[in-house]
């Protein structure tokens, strides 16, 4: 349990001002009426005032103040006016600005030599150190305004300033120490007729209490006493202060409705008094007994709140802490200029006439260089945009051509096809063979100028894919088995076993490998050797292709990935010379690399893409009872805390960027989706975009989890389709709050879908859904109602899906797994079958799709808790039943 009441039960002795005897229209009267020298000392009291309700007007008379006193010249008048000041400062937890006006009134207090004013103000110096937690100044500075109290015989006062001294003990947890010093200072207070600094005494004395005998009942005693002064005084900070340490007592003792009921009246306190961190500090504890109550709801609304007040109040800290940082440096700055100022003045001097002398050759100078340099960039500039201007052109051109190639293409191999179907002589079936290799090769061709184009400009995006590289990899050496076979050639295949789902660029791994796999046949003699291997290592997926029989030269080897360049012993061979360098193009855009061996043997080309390993969870059928949970979040500190703190309520699987979580969204379909916004690739917004906008993730709940604290922020999450917006640094209690809220409402949503079944219609109308993907499921059962053959695997192709995605959508959407679902539709048409009272229930097991009477009848009753019989009686007796 948080220890906060000594936040709220410091003492102000010396410093507040407990009473004000006048109205603030009294006191109008007697200013306008008053002489010069009583205007600084009215216009004080009318700052005292205002300063719980118009702030303004309380600064307006405490600086009005300070005015009056400078123009009648009265010391004692101005420093009392910069102790006011200070003091208000102070109150508005302005620190500096309240140090700077204590330290101007206490120089004059020492100049004047008021002991009891420089006491007051080296009282109100300690408190300002004290409420910036700097406990060391805060100490000197109040036994020094106690020792001056007690050389001018003042015992009253000293009392009080030493039971300010008992606020830095407690806080330091010297607690028997503040105890001893506070009732001392009690004996000595009660012998005086004010007795108005008591509440605050008797306030600090039950804090002491409560943190050393935390068991007795000391503390409520005199907390208690604190309240009762306190209101005949009419000081509500303290009545407030009071009541929020008697709820945190009766927190900590597990009395919660009286905890509850005491810190009610001190929020409604502190919400009046206007102070942002006493507000903030009461809604903890409000959060704290509610949640210690089991009420998580108000616990999460006073979590809120809190979390409001934080970070108003650390903006203005923070604005704060510049002002102060600026002020330093700006002191400092000054003291150093007015060091230098006269050195450079000096310095200045005996430079002028000699900059005078140099300052025409410099100008002329520069004008020409600038000319100069001027001339050589605008005809830079204009090279350029002329070599651009070409190269566009010439790309243009480029892609008109490569593009025009395709329609002829397209002519030639569909009527080909067509062709092929008809039954052919020998030697004509050979020739349109040949003419399909010649026009694939012809339009493998021109994909590869496309590419090349893409690749130039920039333009080329790699296709991400989750899954298992190495089938891609055994699907290409599938494809050259019968020209490995046409050739006699020696295949080797060597790739690393086992599952692998791995998240990499999938049409560059097999486009590069095709190329490389291709020139491997391709320049390969008859009865030669290839060899294939592949295997992961910590840079990414490796793969080594061998083939005997080739081989050159160190220069040949430099310009072997060069566009259009062909080795001149394969000049009679068909190629472009282009596949090698799109390769490597296509690697060098996903960070991947190419390099090439030869030796006498022959030639082996290694290239390796990065992959990344995608976090699984376990399958959708066996998972746990707790909803499974993806966390998209680059920041490894930030997941493995999430990770933690709610892996008692979630199953969670993490993503360090957007496209692997959305990768992993649709291959796991998770309960929920927390994100982060700004990330490298795919940003948190885009990965929401891609969520809402693909069918089969766009019922997924989106949690924006973003240091963007701007509102156009959350509304553009909001907009998108976000079911929440959480701002860092968050509350984690509040992140869980949020997002076990949301799951409670997914379970709402499918109890109302249960509850629909309910209805007194036909099953079709029951069923009927707003949900696209929940309507075309069910009309599917319909369609095959008859079909017993009909199960997961045949719903899961009609609608598109894998199996176990169908499963997790299905279950997050009406609570039934695929299998379940099926069934539930079945049972809801055999309801109404009974119902009508036209078939027989073996009729009606068949027009359902069950092949056996009996089974029907057994899965039935676990359905409805009756059998077919009962529940076809029932519905006779009663014809509105379901």
């Amino acid at each position: 349990m948080k220890n906060k009441f000594w936040i709220v039960c410091l003492l102000f002795f010396g410093n507040c001002w407990i009473v004000f005897a006048q109205s603030p229209d009294s006191l109008h009267q007697l200013l306008r009426k008053s002489k010069l020298t009583q205007q600084s000392s009215l216009q004080i009291e009318l700052s005292k005032v205002y300063l719980t309700s118009k702030v303004d007007s309380s600064l307006y008379y405490a600086r009005q103040a300070l005015l009056s006193a400078q123009k009648i010249k009265n010391d004692t008048a101005i420093a009392k006016a910069h102790r006011w000041l200070g003091e208000w400062y102070q109150n508005k937890t302005r620190y500096t600005e309240s140090v700077r006006e204590y330290w101007k009134a206490i120089k004059l207090a020492q100049k004047i030599k008021d002991k009891s004013l420089e006491s007051s103000v080296l009282n109100g110096l300690g408190i300002t150190y004290y409420l910036q937690q700097d406990l060391k100044k805060a100490e000197e500075y109040i036994q020094k305004a106690a020792q001056l109290r007690y050389e001018i015989k003042d015992y009253t006062y000293y009392s009080v300033i030493l039971t300010n001294l008992s606020a830095i003990y407690f806080h330091n947890k010297e607690y028997d120490k503040a105890i001893g010093l506070l009732r001392k200072t009690e004996k000595t207070l009660l012998q005086q007729p004010e007795g108005a600094y008591m509440a605050s005494l008797y306030n600090t004395l039950g804090g002491c209490y409560q943190m050393a005998y935390p068991k007795k009942d000391s503390a409520v005693y005199y907390y208690t006493k604190s309240i009762d002064v306190a209101k005949r005084f009419g000081i509500s900070q303290n009545v407030m202060t009071g009541y929020h340490n008697l709820g945190e007592d009766a927190l900590r003792k597990g009395k919660y409705d009286v905890a509850l009921s005491y810190l009610q009246q001190a929020l409604a306190i502190s919400t009046k008094l206007g102070n942002d961190t006493y507000v903030m500090n009461v809604q903890a504890t409000l959060a704290e007994t509610y949640r210690a109550k089991g009420d998580f709801k108000k616990a999460y609304q006073h979590l809120q709140e809190e979390l409001a007040l934080s970070k108003k109040i650390f903006e203005s800290d923070k604005q704060k802490t510049i002002k102060e940082m600026e002020f330093k440096y700006e002191t400092a700055i000054k003291d150093q200029q007015l060091l230098e100022q006269e050195e450079l003045i000096q310095a200045s001097l005996l430079r002028a006439e000699k900059e005078k002398n140099t300052r025409n050759s410099i100008l002329f100078i520069s004008l020409f260089l600038v000319v100069v340099l001027l001339f050589i960039f605008l005809f830079q500039a204009q090279k350029r945009k002329a070599k651009a201007r070409l190269e566009a052109e010439k790309s243009k051109i480029f892609e008109n051509i490569v593009h025009d190639l395709r329609t002829p293409l397209t002519l030639i191999k569909g009527p080909l096809e067509v062709l092929k179907k008809e039954h052919l002589d020998g030697p004509t079936a050979q020739a349109f063979r040949t003419i399909e290799v010649q026009s694939e090769q012809l339009i493998a061709l021109v994909n590869e100028l496309l590419d090349a184009s893409s690749l130039e400009k920039g333009k080329y995006t790699p296709t991400m894919k989750v899954g298992n590289p190495f089938l891609v990899l055994e699907k290409r050496v599938e494809g050259i088995q019968e020209m490995v076979k046409a050739k006699q050639l020696s295949l080797t295949v060597d790739f690393q076993k086992g599952e692998q789902t791995l998240y990499y660029p999938a049409d560059v791994l097999d486009k590069v490998f095709t190329n490389v796999l291709s020139n491997a046949v391709k320049f390969t003699p008859e009865r030669g050797v290839i060899s294939i291997n592949a295997h992961l290592n910590p840079s990414g997926l490796e793969v080594r292709v061998f083939n005997s029989g080739s081989s050159f030269s160190t220069t040949q080897k430099e310009q072997l990935f060069e566009r259009f360049y062909r080795l001149p012993e394969h000049q009679g061979i068909p190629g472009s010379g282009i596949g090698l360098s799109v390769s490597k193009d296509l690697l060098d855009l996903v960070k991947g690399s190419i390099s090439v061996a030869s030796s006498e043997e022959g030639v082996t080309f290694v290239f390796s893409i990065p992959v990344a390993e995608v976090t699984q969870s376990v399958p959708a059928e066996q998972a746990s009872e707790k909803p499974l949970l993806l966390l998209v979040e680059d920041q490894p500190e930030l997941q493995l805390f999430i990770r933690d703190y709610l892996s008692s309520d979630f199953t969670i699987i993490m993503a360090d960027n957007g496209e692997v979580g959305f990768a992993m969204a649709k291959e796991q379909l998770p309960d929920i989706v927390l994100t982060d916004v700004l990330m490298p690739g795919m940003n948190g917004m885009e990965l929401l975009t891609h969520l809402k906008q693909e069918a089969l993730t766009s019922h997924l709940p989106v949690v924006i989890c973003s240091s963007k604290h701007s509102e156009s922020s959350r509304i553009e999450g909001l907009a998108k389709g976000a079911s929440a917006y959480v701002t860092k640094p968050f509350h984690p209690e509040e992140l869980r709050l949020t997002l076990r809220n949301l799951m409670e409402q997914e379970q709402l949503i499918r109890k109302k879908y249960e509850e629909q079944k309910e209805n007194h219609v036909s099953c079709h109308e029951r069923l009927a859904s707003t949900n696209a993907f929940i309507q075309k499921a069910t009309e599917c059962v319909f369609e095959q109602m008859e079909n017993p053959e009909f199960d997961v695997h045949e719903l899961a192709e009609y609608l598109a899906l894998s199996r176990s995605q169908l499963h997790r959508k299905l279950t997050q959407l009406t609570g039934y797994s695929a299998t379940q679902f099926i069934k539930m539709v079945r049972f809801e048409q055999a309801k109404d079958y009974l119902r009508d009272g036209s078939l027989n229930i073996t009729e009606v097991a068949y027009r359902c799709g069950f092949n056996s009477q009996s089974y029907f009848s057994k899965s039935f009753q676990e359905y409805t808790g009756e059998s077919p019989s009962q529940y076809a009686q029932r519905s006779k007796n009663s014809p509105n039943a379901t």
